[in-house]
């Protein structure tokens, strides 16, 4: 793996600031059988959930819609702040990550960049990222996993409010 300059560091946070805006969104669901969802993009790469936020879009509502487009999940009652990117380019934003427990599935829209949703078992899919074909994203996203499948865990365990 490896992680090119001009990647977005990500920080670990249950809030974020208020000093940029908010242009991306995006969330890990979670089954009731330890299971996390990503979905197979359009150009192959395993990716999470999310994408750009709407105008006159909230946070949550991009974050619901998009996991319903690429993943074809409908998010339980709670999103979970996991933590967010820092973007500092031209547009300098933060682009945070969620985690919620999935309800159900939904067949995935036609004529989104979703090429089919993957259900990993929580203790696999660290490895399913790693395993991936080298991008220029991999390690930050095994980094982000690897902090919303600690949340998830303090969900679950009740220590998340």
């Amino acid at each position: 793996m490896y992680e090119p300059s001009g990647i977005p560091p990500f920080i670990v946070s249950d809030s974020i600031p208020q000093d940029r805006p908010i242009i991306t969104a995006a969330v890990v669901p979670y089954t009731s059988q330890n299971e996390v969802v990503m979905f197979r993009h359009e150009n192959g790469l395993i990716e999470f959930l999310g994408g750009h936020i709407e105008t006159g879009e909230s946070i949550e509502e991009a974050v619901r819609r998009e996991a319903i487009e690429e993943g074809g999940v409908i998010l339980g009652d709670k999103l979970h702040m996991v933590g967010y990117l820092v973007f500092s380019g031209l547009t300098p934003s933060y682009n945070p990550l969620y985690v919620s427990k999935s309800e159900r599935f939904v067949p995935i829209p036609d004529g989104t960049e979703s090429r089919g949703r993957l259900v990993f078992p929580a203790s696999e899919v660290i490895g399913a990222i790693s395993s991936a074909p080298d991008h220029k994203w991999q390690r930050r996203h095994v980094e982000m996993m690897t902090a919303a499948l600690a949340a998830i865990q303090r969900v679950v365990t009740g220590a998340a409010s």
